[in-house]
């Protein structure tokens, strides 16, 4: 794997819909909050 340069810069751009909040994934009395699995799928496709 290569080094990642100081100062490196990533984005990614989604829009959130019920399908990604917490209540959808495991349980529905979770809240409606912006599911763990989601944002990790986010930061890997923003870096």
């Amino acid at each position: 794997m290569r080094p990642i340069p100081v100062g490196a810069k990533g984005s990614y751009t989604l829009r959130v819909t019920p399908a990604h909040l917490a209540n959808q994934f495991k349980d529905a009395a979770l809240p409606k909050v912006f599911a763990t699995p989601m944002m990790v799928t986010a930061m890997e496709n923003a870096a």
